[in-house]
């Protein structure tokens, strides 16, 4: 096998980015045949004895690639690993050999689609690349309002972050529960729970659906498949594919319009059997004869 540049086989073997791969050279933590490498070295991953931090990178993890879609459950930590021992990617992946890099992560309360692959190049590329189109559906609490959906559609800054989302419609509309699908670009890093938190929306779920023209589809919390390397280059050599499927998305979830919800008569909040606040007209009590302002009358006697 030729030999290649030495960052070249640290990001194949899915230890880190190109870039993060000289750090690495550059701070000493990577070795050939013994000797402290430095950058601009080359090295053949079948015949070279390659180390990081001690361990050997084997061949087999620099000559193949492996591409996943994962379906992230909610409260996990998107890396592999977590110091503190919080629920991570590991727990789900005990199949998985090598180094394994999360893209297109999720903040810790958000479920849906991510990526894992140990190609470095493959994974820094994505994670450049912020103009892919992504499709989040939010589960909120109660009746989204039409001032709540100008609001979202508007846009907001939080803190130094701001988010501006190119599409926002409501897919369904009851009046204990709303669907809001939302479209942004793939270069916002604001929390979409934060953001609805700020248009005071009761959030029950955040979930991602699409990234690009890729889906999750039926793919079960938790679980991976396979996907082909083409697909993910396809993100970037042919964006209109997801314009379809964002237009076949929202033929299949007709946008719903936001009216004011009129209240015709007073409330009563009771307790569902799920836990949750209701809310239903209060039964109207005819006045006891006999009541306080209400004179008793005696029947006569015939």
């Amino acid at each position: 096998m030729a030999t290649e540049k030495l960052q070249k086989i640290l990001a194949h073997a899915g230890i880190a980015s190109r870039r993060h791969a000289e750090q690495m050279i550059e701070s000493g933590l990577v070795t050939i045949n013994g000797k402290i490498a430095k950058i601009g070295d080359r090295a053949d991953p079948e015949k070279d004895a390659i180390k990081f931090e001690g361990k050997l990178i084997r061949p087999t993890a620099s000559s193949q690639s492996y591409y996943y879609v994962f379906n992230k459950p909610k409260q996990v930590i998107p890396t592999v690993a977590d110091s503190e021992g919080r629920p991570a990617l590991g727990l789900y992946l005990p199949d998985l050999r090598g180094r394994m890099i999360p893209v297109a992560p999720l903040p810790f309360v958000t479920e849906g689609l991510m990526f894992l692959t140990n190609d470095g190049t493959m994974a820094q590329k994505l994670q450049k690349n912020g103009k892919i189109k992504t499709l989040y559906e939010i589960k909120i609490r109660g009746r989204f309002t039409e001032e709540q959906l100008k609001r979202a559609r508007k846009g907001m800054r939080i803190e130094s972050l701001s988010l501006k989302p190119s599409q926002v419609e409501i897919t369904e509309l009851l009046d204990h529960k709303s669907v809001v699908a939302l479209v942004v670009d793939a270069s916002h890093t604001l929390d979409i729970k934060t953001y609805f938190d700020n248009l005071r929306s009761l959030i029950e779920r955040v979930r991602r659906v699409s990234y690009g023209h890729i889906e999750l589809k039926n793919l079960p919390l938790g679980e991976k498949r396979v996907i082909e390397k083409s697909s993910l280059e396809a993100l970037f050599t042919q964006p209109e594919l997801a314009d379809t499927l964002l237009t076949n998305y929202f033929k299949k979830h007709t946008p719903k319009a936001a009216t004011p919800y009129v209240v015709s008569a007073p409330k009563k909040a009771v307790i569902t059997p799920r836990g949750t606040i209701a809310s239903k007209p209060s039964p109207r009590v005819a006045p006891r004869s006999g009541s306080r302002g209400t004179p008793r009358i005696k029947p006569t006697r015939g």
